[in-house]
């Protein structure tokens, strides 16, 4: 798996609170990863940093959500790079803080909100939604945060829940337990 790499080539964090470098490409397979203002991570040793990108002359520049982070980029001069879309499920698959529990997804209330050109329809957080019309039980299923697997109706009855993530038996089983981002795929050029 081969991903685009972040070479860190200061020793000290620039002022607009971002380390600067070097990256052997913006895109992998036919998909671009990184752009200027764009989000990304930076991962090292099971290791994610999210962060915003920026174009700086000829390098390029980091700057990390958490600013507590910026030593940490420092400290490692090489790091390798994941777009925002993959990163995300690279939060979920790497978080060893996380406790899973296998469920079975039952539905929950969903609220719809009209508005000019259609209609908006979201999980209910209340049983009265100021504004909305509440449809009970229309929150129906839900996604595999990897892979995107139904869960619920029209899909698998049950998956594991974390923090308001669903993943789907093959996702825990395969990526979750093993700590494997081998789920990230691209399009070959």
């Amino acid at each position: 798996m081969m991903f685009p790499c972040f070479r860190v080539v200061q020793n000290k964090v620039a002022e607009a609170g971002e380390v600067l470098g070097a990256i052997t490409a913006t895109t992998r397979g036919r998909e671009t990863w990184v752009g200027n203002g764009w989000i990304g991570y930076l991962m090292a040793d099971m290791q994610l940093i999210l962060g915003l990108w920026h174009i700086r002359s000829d390098l390029w520049g980091f700057a990390p959500e958490d600013a507590g982070n910026l030593e940490a980029i420092v400290a490692k001069k090489e790091w390798l790079i994941l777009d925002g879309y993959w990163g995300q499920r690279a939060e979920i698959v790497l978080d060893s803080t996380r406790e899973w529990r296998k469920a079975r997804f039952e539905p929950s209330h969903a609220v719809a909100f009209r508005e000019p050109g259609g209609t908006c329809v979201g999980k209910a957080d209340s049983p009265k939604p100021p504004g909305g019309e509440l449809i009970k039980g229309g929150w129906d299923h839900e996604h595999c945060a990897i892979c995107w697997e139904t869960l619920g109706s029209g899909g698998q009855p049950e998956g594991y829940l974390s923090q308001n993530d669903w993943v789907c038996e093959h996702c825990f089983e395969t990526f979750v337990q093993q700590r494997s981002l081998d789920f990230i795929r691209v399009r070959e050029p």
